[in-house]
């Protein structure tokens, strides 16, 4: 009896939580898309944007791993505390608890890098809500959050903090000059995926948060959620580095020019494996 009390106690606190962050972050996408004075003229021309969206969400990574004291991996509740001090937030404990709690999918706890990248966004527009400006952060992480928000506001027409299909629908259409490439069904199933990939709950509408998950895995590869290598395996890279240039020093003209070949074959057919798990926007 008493493990069914502590679990629905947690899920409570969850739920509390949640429903905190959602309507804190509407609330501010409010207020942002009152000051914004100039905003994109297309969907098209933000997408153009999404690179800086990379660039800021990879550089994520050493902020996390400067907040992971133990090297684990994943930050617990103390450690984002201690990192919010670290970076400059001027946050009550309180509200970093509700963050830590909201943004933690699976609930075990603890904070992977997925989930920091939402928490590090959500902690900077909280603390520069009075225009208050963070220095402790570097600018290409700035920019890609002030970019995400930009790209939300610019689909949440209606401008509650939230989107519904209706909005997501017309910014695709658009996207696609009007509509006259995406016809039928086709069209529609194009803009069901997109909706579902952004609507994580299935509740209809999309918050600011479930915007965040989804967009970073449309920027950022595999290989930018990876640990950076150990100092052994920094070694044996230079060691396989090393004997990879006696080898080609080794070799005649005519096998130094097959090996370059192949690489860049190699390099375009990998390119191409994963442009295909990309969303077609």
């Amino acid at each position: 009896m008493g493990n069914v009390a502590t679990t629905l106690f947690g899920q409570d606190k969850k739920q509390e939580a949640n429903d905190f962050l959602d309507v804190k972050l509407a609330e501010l996408l409010k207020n942002r898309a009152s000051r914004q004075q100039v905003k994109a003229s297309s969907f098209n021309k933000l997408l153009l944007r999404f690179g800086h969206l990379n660039r800021g969400f990879a550089k994520c990574k050493t902020v996390f791993h400067s907040l992971d004291n133990d090297g684990n991996e994943v930050i617990d509740l103390q450690e984002l505390a201690e990192g919010c001090h670290k970076l400059g937030f001027d946050i009550s404990t309180e509200i970093v608890d509700k963050v830590f709690h909201a943004t933690d999918l699976d609930g075990n706890k603890s904070i992977d890098f997925r989930e920091f990248i939402v928490v590090l966004a959500v902690l900077y527009m909280i603390s520069t809500e009075d225009g208050d400006k963070v220095t402790n952060l570097d600018p290409d992480i700035i920019k890609s959050f002030n970019i995400a928000q930009e790209t939300f506001c610019f689909f949440d027409a209606s401008g509650d903090g939230f989107m519904d299909r209706k909005e997501v629908t017309a910014v695709l259409l658009e996207g696609d000059k009007g509509g006259k490439q995406l016809e039928g069904v086709a069209m529609k199933g194009t803009i069901a995926r997109r909706f579902e990939e952004l609507d994580w709950d299935n509740n209809g509408q999309i918050s600011f948060k479930e915007f965040l998950y989804a967009v970073q895995g449309w920027v950022l590869d595999e290989d930018d959620y990876e640990s950076p290598p150990s100092d052994e395996e920094k070694e044996e890279a230079v060691a396989a580095k090393s004997a990879a240039a006696d080898r080609l020093r080794a070799s005649d003209v005519s096998n130094i020019w097959a090996d370059a070949s192949n690489r860049q074959f190699v390099t375009k057919s990998s390119m191409k494996k994963q442009q295909a798990f990309k969303p077609s926007m």
